[in-house]
């Protein structure tokens, strides 16, 4: 994928009051997506974090993909971690077709993190799929 084929900005919102946004990506000579800004903000809160993404290893892209195509329901808990650890996502299917995300930033010192939880129906899926892809590029 050419970098002119990405989007700039991928959204996930839970009402007017938080949302969790994918940013800011930079892209390598190559057209390789080497870095991106991660942003959980809402209700007075923002936190935000610059997030390295290696060649290898999978992108978050991989959860969301996994999620549209399990739309249906899932027993365990779907989970993706950045690489250095500075931010978690968790995907738990909950009952009458709702999807409960949990996106964490955490400080590499340990002395704080920030966690939002959304709630996507499932009929969201596919969009929120294509979305990433565009956003990550895969």
């Amino acid at each position: 994928m050419s970098q002119s084929e990405f989007v700039d900005n991928f959204e996930i919102l839970n009402g007017p009051d938080l949302k969790v946004v994918f940013t800011g990506p930079k892209f390598s000579d190559d057209g390789w997506l080497e870095s991106y800004m991660f942003t959980i903000a809402g209700n007075g809160i923002e936190a935000s974090i610059r997030v390295d993404n290696p060649p290898y290893g999978h992108s978050p892209y991989v959860l969301f993909e996994q999620m549209n195509n399990e739309w249906s329901g899932w027993k365990e808990p779907k989970g993706w971690g950045a690489m250095e650890g500075e931010y978690n996502l968790r995907a738990t299917y909950e009952p009458r077709g709702h999807i409960l995300l949990s996106a964490e930033i955490v400080n590499l010192s340990g002395s704080w993190s920030t966690i939002a939880s959304i709630d996507i129906e499932a009929g969201e899926l596919e969009s929120l799929a294509r979305r990433a892809k565009a956003f990550f590029g895969c």
